[in-house]
């Protein structure tokens, strides 16, 4: 259940569906279990030492687009060590539900240090409208959930509790779990198990639980999630009494931007649809020297937003606008508004984007094109000298943090480093 944020960003939404049918399950109501305005609290600690807390309210009835609605409220706030200090991830989840605990509706957000990210997602049936904010640029997205699916937000124990308190397995009953990643897209079945006999009562007199994540979990009598154990991670969840902090995440202030004239671009080839946007100062008359900015590695949109996180491109960017360059900037293939194909993409893709990006740019009417300058910057800076020989009228190119040496090299520094991140020990993270 513990796991990083970042990859979603950083913690994704999971939709559950059991693969036997109700009546073999042990089905409760929902205003059998949940009384309006408890509250719900688990602290988290790893090998005696704490990590953070998951808290949840159940807020009662309400009406939702005709529909009679269960409103759930829930935090989760999660700080570990890292090489560069310690690390807060806070995440913030509403939940609206029918009376049988299906998810009508979800608004997950994400704050990590000074990085906010969030979906929101609207059900109707098995289709699932989704909203992904990462970076300035909101994508909407079309997906499919199965019938009879539960939402579990990543890390929130009280989705879990929703679901199993709802339709719980009868004892010696295994149970196929499908869980649906909204930001993997992609379906990852999980087994859970309710044990038999002595075995199979928690301490609070209820059941106990095993799944294929390799959790235990401890129910009381009430149907309420009183513990979890993680035996690989050395994790204890215990359901609380302590106060804890009940946050707010919202978004982060847009900053002004400079004026300059804009307008919307669209470089579409064969599947791939790249959105973006060129620039030009406000007034200027002619043809101006033209500037392509190539991203690095990672989806980015126009702006130069990474998983959440502002690399810097816009103010860059922004300010060759200002000194009287067309500036051609857009959101890279699977990020902001452009669509195209990123499973198993390829480097070779990537150089083909940017190449008909740059075809574009030269084109353009306000773009002189033997004035033009490609701006590369890391995976970007790899990229620009390789099309260079392609535009024998580019004036010049500019490389940005490109890479001194091997590239594998590198790569071998990043996973270390990553590992030391999520906790690894000093060999973990020096291991090859």
């Amino acid at each position: 259940m513990l796991r990083s944020s970042l990859a979603l960003f950083a913690g994704g939404v999971l939709f559950l569906s059991a693969s036997v049918s109700a009546q073999e399950t042990a089905p409760h109501a929902l205003d059998q279990v949940y009384v309006a305005g408890e509250t719900a609290n688990w602290t988290i600690e790893q090998g005696g030492a704490s990590l953070g807390f998951c808290a949840s309210r159940y807020l009662g009835q309400v009406e939702l687009a005709g529909l009679t609605a269960h409103v759930f409220d829930g935090r989760v706030e999660l700080v570990s060590e890292t090489p560069d200090g310690p690390l807060r991830q806070r995440f913030a989840c509403q939940l609206w539900t029918d009376p049988q605990g299906h998810p009508l509706r979800c608004d997950f957000r994400i704050a990590v240090t000074d990085v906010f990210a969030s979906v929101e997602t609207t059900f109707t049936g098995t289709k699932v409208q989704a909203l992904v904010t990462q970076g300035a640029h909101p994508r909407a997205m079309d997906l499919t959930a199965q019938a009879g699916a539960f939402l579990l937000a990543n890390n929130f124990l009280s989705h879990l509790e929703l679901a199993l308190a709802l339709h719980a397995p009868l004892p010696g009953q295994t149970l196929e779990l499908p869980m649906f990643s909204v930001n993997a897209l992609a379906t990852i079945p999980i087994m859970v198990t309710r044990a038999t006999g002595d075995a199979g009562e928690s301490e609070a007199g209820g059941a106990r639980y095993t799944d294929s994540l390799g959790e235990i979990l401890h129910f009381d009598a009430g149907h309420k999630l009183v513990r979890v154990e993680i035996p690989g991670g050395a994790i204890e969840i215990v359901r609380s009494e302590a106060p804890i902090e009940w946050f707010s995440i919202e978004p982060p202030a847009q900053r002004l931007r400079p004026p300059m004239e804009r307008e919307d671009v669209s470089i579409a080839y064969g599947d791939v649809v790249l959105a973006g946007e060129i620039t030009r100062p406000i007034g200027a008359k002619g043809r101006l020297p033209g500037v392509f900015f190539i991203s690095g590695s990672g989806m980015q949109d126009r702006d130069g937003f990474s998983s959440g996180i502002e690399i810097g491109t816009r103010e860059i960017l922004d300010r060759l606008t200002a000194a009287g360059y067309a500036v051609l900037r857009v959101d890279d293939r699977g990020a902001g508004a452009s669509k195209g194909p990123v499973e198993g993409l390829t480097y070779q893709a990537l150089i083909d984007d940017a190449r008909h990006c740059v075809r574009v740019l030269a084109a353009h009417s306000w773009v002189d094109p033997a004035r033009m300058i490609l701006v590369g910057h890391s995976e970007g800076a790899e990229t620009a000298p390789i099309l260079a020989p392609e535009f024998p009228e580019l004036a010049a190119i500019v490389l940005m943090a490109g890479p001194g040496r091997s590239v594998l090299d590198l790569i071998h520094e990043q996973l270390l480093y990553g590992r030391a991140v999520e906790g690894g020990s000093p060999e973990e993270s020096s291991r090859p």
